[in-house]
């Protein structure tokens, strides 16, 4: 059969399924027709976003699909979802795969849900070891983003610019994941007793750590929403110096390109033409007045910056 059941010693029951066949469902039935069906409904196969669904309290029922791997990158299959059904009796979960769940022993987590009186209670102490998974993810994403800001700090680069895009898809990969559990917290208020989740210790520890994950990733955002913009900047101050030095170089240059364009017409009669001095006298003139159009550009503050160049270690080189 490929549903393991655990009996804990609360009294309830965990079960956990893989690949459920048709008959080990019509099998399950006749004793959990609530879960078949809700199973079915949702469709959690094949499930690609998160759905969460409450039962009216009488019922007392909730379940849904979560996604749990680790970090950004994994492969998505079957296996990097949770698909859970929980009432007052029984806690239906599907098979995780431990290996992507940072910090997570079944050893261990089978200890922490026999410390749990009912199904409710164990549900809610998973999914604040999921919310765990994502506080150990969210440890190791502060932890590059501090290498970043310091590689920012010392020297900006187009591939900065390439990592930060790429941490923007990671904090999305997070908020998938944090978003679920924050709506299943408020799901929760519609499938059972508001006073019986206020005594439930695992449904605060729950709501505590979905709420510090909320807060931190909203930090996140906003220096990774900052480093962008930083980096915005500077690209820009760097395309406008770009273009200036260009403009000053082509006007300091104009008198010598106009003269040369003129003196190389070919006509007969031209000034100097036929003089000894006439070379000299032109490249005289030439000199002359590119240094009263620079002279007059710097006089005008238009060539500070450029003249005196940046420093060696500026952000913005």
């Amino acid at each position: 059969m490929t549903i393991r059941q655990t009996v804990m010693p609360g009294g309830w029951t965990w079960h956990r399924w893989h690949d459920l066949k048709p008959m080990e469902r019509e099998e399950l039935r006749i004793d959990h027709p609530y879960f078949v069906r809700s199973m079915h409904q949702d469709r959690f196969r094949s499930a690609q976003i998160p759905c969460i669904r409450s039962r009216e309290r009488d019922a007392g029922a909730l379940y849904g699909s979560l996604p749990y791997c680790d970090l950004p990158g994994d492969s998505k299959d079957e296996d990097s979802w949770l698909f859970f059904f929980m009432d007052e009796r029984n806690l239906f979960t599907s098979d995780l795969c431990f290996s992507r769940l940072d910090g997570i022993e079944e050893h261990e987590l089978m200890n922490y849900l026999e410390q749990c009186d009912t199904p409710v209670e164990g549900g809610f102490a998973l999914l604040s070891k999921l919310a765990l998974v994502c506080m150990n993810g969210l440890d190791i994403f502060a932890e590059k983003l501090i290498q970043l800001e310091r590689k920012m700090r010392e020297s900006n680069n187009s591939r900065l610019l390439d990592t930060l895009m790429q941490w923007q898809y990671d904090l999305i990969h997070w908020r998938r994941r944090i978003v679920p559990l924050e709506e299943l917290l408020i799901a929760a208020k519609e499938a059972f007793a508001p006073e019986r989740l206020e005594i439930n210790s695992y449904y605060r520890l729950t709501a505590l750590r979905v709420e510090r994950l909320k807060l931190r990733l909203k930090r996140f955002d906003e220096e990774v929403g900052t480093m962008l913009a930083m980096d915005e900047n500077i690209a820009s101050y760097r395309g406008n110096e770009i273009m200036k030095t260009l403009t000053v170089f082509t006007v300091v240059c104009t008198p010598a390109t106009v003269i040369a364009g003129l003196w190389g017409m070919n006509f007969e009669a031209m000034p100097g033409l036929g003089r000894p001095w006439g070379y000299s006298a032109l490249i005289l003139i030439i000199c002359l007045l590119t240094t009263i159009v620079y002279l007059w550009l710097r006089w005008k503050g238009w060539t500070g910056d450029l003249i005196r160049g940046k420093k060696k270690r500026s952000n913005i080189v």
